[in-house]
């Protein structure tokens, strides 16, 4: 147990570190006041081991506290990490879409000869008053109704519609690209479901 003169040395220990003394200038103040040197580095002792206590309790609890000046610092690098992960995504992404995306050609003959050779290529057509896409890749042909110039329900139903149609390298189907509709022997999906209904109608 702490005695009351120890108390007293400990109380004045606190007070003297909330000012910010150091412990040379705790001992050289309380010498001054006629303490003895080894109540004073009782109380100094005591204090210390009080304050370790606490810390390492806080720190079980919450975890270590970093400094202001660390803590300061991690808030501006964290904004510029944000920054730097931000331009790598899209690096990443604009990357991908070049190497991921479908040359275009602008003349059918173009389209013909690379979807022969079942490479990936698109190409659009406007066959009566509808717009198409044509997406060729590994010997499949997606058909797409892009626009239609058109009113009423026809036009409704067959926008936004596609079908896709397999063939054999070296043996596209360009009837395909010269009619709305085409042989549809080897092709499914809505287009082809819509096109049907119309002209059976």
């Amino acid at each position: 147990m702490i005695r009351h003169s120890e108390k007293e040395v400990l109380r004045e220990v606190n007070r003297l570190k909330k000012r910010g003394h150091s412990n040379n200038g705790i001992k050289n103040k309380l010498r001054k006041q006629g303490l003895k040197q080894s109540l004073i580095d009782k109380g100094i002792k005591h204090h210390t081991n009080r304050h370790k206590h606490k810390k390492e309790t806080i720190h079980k609890i919450f975890g270590k506290v970093e400094s202001n000046s660390k803590v300061k610092y991690e808030e501006r690098k964290a904004p510029e990490l944000i920054i730097v992960f931000i331009l790598f995504v899209l690096g990443l992404s604009i990357l991908s879409v070049l190497l991921t995306s479908s040359p275009l050609c602008k003349d059918e003959g173009c389209f013909l000869e690379k979807s022969n050779d079942c490479e990936n290529v698109i190409f659009y057509k406007k066959i009566n008053n509808v717009l198409f896409s044509f997406h060729s890749n590994e010997c499949t042909v997606i058909k797409r109704v892009e626009r239609v110039d058109f009113s009423g329900e026809i036009g409704r139903l067959m926008k936004g519609k596609e079908m896709s149609c397999f063939y054999n390298k070296e043996e596209f189907d360009e009837s395909l690209l010269d009619s709305l509709g085409g042989d549809l022997d080897k092709c499914s999906g809505e287009y082809k479901n819509v096109y049907i209904s119309v002209i059976n109608n």
